[in-house]
C-alpha cells in the first residue's frame, strides 16, 4: 500500500480525534487502537499502521530500546504489523485498557525476537 500526504493527514485526524476523546493518562488506549486496526477504512488502517510505525520507531531510536528489543526482518510490511498487533491484543483481553503503546511494544518484541 503506498502511503501518501491524504492517507498521513487523515491518520493524524484520526489520533488527533482520540486524543481529544480520551483521558489525559494516556493518548491512545490499546481498545482504541484496536478497533482502528480491525476497521475495513483504508483510513483507519493508515492510521493504525502509522501508529505502529510511529512505535517502532520510538524503540529504535532509544525510547523505549532499554525495556524493549525488537529485531525485525526486512520486507515485512505494516499490514502484517498490524495483523501482529490484532493478533497479539486479542490474546490478552484483560490488558484491553492499557496504553497502547506499551502493547504494539510487546507485540513487535513478541513477534520478532532478537538472537542473542
Amino acid at each position: 500500500m503506498i502511503i501518501n500526504k491524504y492517507t498521513i493527514f487523515l491518520a493524524l485526524l484520526v489520533f488527533n480525534t482520540l486524543a481529544q476523546s480520551s483521558s489525559t493518562a494516556s493518548f491512545v488506549k490499546a481498545n482504541q487502537l484496536y478497533n482502528i486496526c480491525k476497521s475495513e477504512s483504508k483510513a483507519d488502517m493508515a492510521a493504525c499502521e502509522g501508529y505502529i510505525m510511529g512505535v517502532n520507531d520510538s524503540v529504535y531510536s532509544g525510547h523505549l530500546s532499554e525495556k524493549i528489543q525488537i529485531c525485525m526482518p526486512q520486507g515485512v510490511t505494516p499490514s502484517q504489523n498490524r495483523l501482529i498487533v490484532i493478533k497479539y491484543i486479542e490474546k490478552i483481553p484483560e490488558r484491553i485498557n492499557t496504553m497502547a503503546d506499551v502493547i504494539v511494544a510487546e507485540a513487535l518484541s513478541s513477534a520478532f525476537k532478537c538472537k542473542k
